[in-house]
């Protein structure tokens, strides 16, 4: 045998293993849910925007500010209105503890300058 000839290569056929079958999502599956997830994320986005202007519009100090009808304190009682109307107890307790340590300060004060 010379070393210019070449000999073959055999490969052994190997053995048929069996995949098992894979539990999960198919690609149309995977592209719904994504398209799903791109339309939420886009409803999301439109609402956020659409209470930004609302926001944006009902400050007493904008230049789209509508008072309403119905309120007799003016630009005043829509402030107050929207910092207490979305406060729950602990927020409206913890404000008490504050004014009553601002009223307990005041009349320490006031009775000294007696």
């Amino acid at each position: 045998m010379s070393t210019t000839e070449k000999t073959p290569i055999v490969l052994e056929e190997s053995p048929q293993v069996e995949v098992p079958k894979v539990k999960g999502m198919s690609i149309d599956e995977i592209r719904y849910r994504r398209a799903l997830a791109a339309l939420k994320k886009e409803f999301c986005k439109s609402k956020v925007l659409l209470h930004k202007e609302k926001i944006a519009n009902s400050s007493p100090f904008s230049k789209g500010y509508k008072a309403s009808e119905n309120n007799k304190m003016g630009r005043f009682g829509s402030i107050v209105g929207k910092l207490t109307g979305k406060l729950n107890y602990v927020d409206y307790a913890m404000m008490g503890v504050s004014l009553f340590q601002i009223g307990k300060k005041v009349f320490n004060l006031v009775r000294k300058l007696r």
